[in-house]
């Protein structure tokens, strides 16, 4: 992404590409109010005094800016002195929309594996002798089930255990078929794998003099019933690893009432609040201040009549995706009306479009959820209200405590079902 403040409309749809995370040092980030990440890096760095690594899960709306956090997470220079961070999105290795917890527990042990001794991207370093040998077992099983025949695999230590990942991987996020042999493969021994994770984890601690920090993003991304599964009925799996991770999950996992199983390690990045608890018409300036800077950091002020940047925040709801969606929206109407500025009304018009995807998605029924989310701004009923969250009809806040609230585009929607 060119990261030069915008001049014209047609740069400012660039810089609100509203599915592009930021990079760690990049000149468009916000910091938020009450930084609220800090609570996990603190987390990670106490972690070594620990007798068992802990596992987190960060949740969030999706466009939240959990990707982002993460990215400056993973460059944090006090937390890459404590560790050896592997870091990576599950959507590079897996298909999201068939995921399970034998892909997740897979692309741990080859990132881990691929990352620490990549020369070019990663830390470039060698695994002991005897742990590539262990390591030969598994490759054989699979590549074998696969027919794998490439002329790669058949080179011998390091190089033909890097080609053996980069190739299983490839193949399960692509081929159906050999996902499923893969899956079939390692299901029955998946204790065996989670072993030789460690013995590599392990390796990597011993020769490094600190243990491997693990960060998973986009694994909210599933569908929610798919999430559901991974993060609850097999949540004892995902903390067998003897090193620490970070998993993204989506924020409805919280919302049902299997969520025991992982909520002593769950961080949440809410969403900025704008309007105070109970009271819509008494603004939160420091919300709107920070999802102006969002805007103006990327756009020069001349391009937006601050009514219409003071619009798109409240229309956002406090989601950083929906600001940039909103602002692209709005530059296509500026400029099919012959405008070179943003106005009210071409952000009153991205709403519209935005309002009619909800339209399509919410029955009857969640509407009157809806509603009552509206009227109480209470977390009652979670398992009427996850999948809501999921979709950001509904978004979480939080003061001193959570609350919640109806989605501002999605409010119009309440009024015309009255009708």
């Amino acid at each position: 992404m060119n990261e030069q403040r915008a001049t014209n409309l047609d740069d400012v749809w660039i810089n609100f590409d509203p599915y592009t995370p930021l990079t760690a040092n990049s000149d468009f980030y916000v910091e938020r109010p009450g930084k609220p990440l800090l609570d996990l890096r603190r987390a990670l760095l106490r972690s070594r005094r620990l007798s068992r690594p802990p596992k987190y899960y960060l949740s969030g709306h999706r466009g939240a800016g959990k990707s982002t956090e993460m990215n400056r997470l993973a460059m944090d220079e006090d937390i890459r002195d404590q560790f050896i961070v592997i870091h990576y999105s599950i959507r590079d290795f897996s298909d999201v929309n068939d995921l399970d917890q034998v892909d997740v527990l897979f692309t741990i042990g080859a990132q881990l594996f691929l990352q620490y001794t990549d020369k070019e991207k990663g830390y470039g370093k060698k695994l002991p002798k005897e742990l590539l040998d262990e390591l030969e077992g598994m490759r054989g099983q699979i590549t074998s089930r696969l027919r794998m025949t490439n002329k790669e695999l058949s080179a011998q230590g390091e190089a033909g255990l890097r080609a053996y990942f980069l190739n299983v991987l490839l193949k399960s996020k692509q081929e159906e078929v050999s996902r499923r042999e893969i899956r079939q493969e390692l299901q029955p021994s998946i204790t065996d794998w989670l072993r030789q994770v460690n013995l590599i984890a392990a390796a990597i601690t011993t020769q490094e003099g600190k243990p491997p920090l693990v960060m998973i993003d986009d694994l909210d991304k599933p569908p929610f019933k798919t999430a559901k599964t991974i993060f609850h009925e097999y949540a004892t799996l995902l903390e067998q690893p003897a090193f620490p991770i970070v998993y993204t999950v989506p924020i409805a996992v919280f919302f049902t009432r299997e969520f025991v199983t992982i909520s002593q390690g769950r961080q949440f990045l809410p969403s900025i609040k704008l309007f105070e608890r109970k009271n819509p018409n008494r603004r939160w300036e420091a919300g709107f201040h920070t999802m102006r800077q969002f805007a103006l950091k990327r756009m020069d002020v001349n391009l937006i009549e601050m009514e219409a940047l003071d619009e798109a925040a409240k229309l956002s709801g406090g989601v950083m995706r929906d600001m940039a969606r909103l602002i692209q929206l709005a530059v296509d109407h500026a400029l099919n009306n012959g405008r070179s500025k943003i106005v009210a009304e071409d952000v009153a018009r991205s709403a519209s479009e935005l309002r009619s995807d909800f339209r399509r998605m919410l029955s009857g029924e969640d509407i009157e959820v809806l509603r009552h989310v509206r009227s109480s701004q209470e977390l009652t009923n979670p398992e009427q209200l996850a999948p809501l969250l999921y979709i950001s009809a509904a978004i979480e806040y939080v003061n001193d405590e959570s609350w919640v609230d109806v989605h501002p585009i999605v409010l119009p929607l309440l009024e015309q079902s009255d009708e």
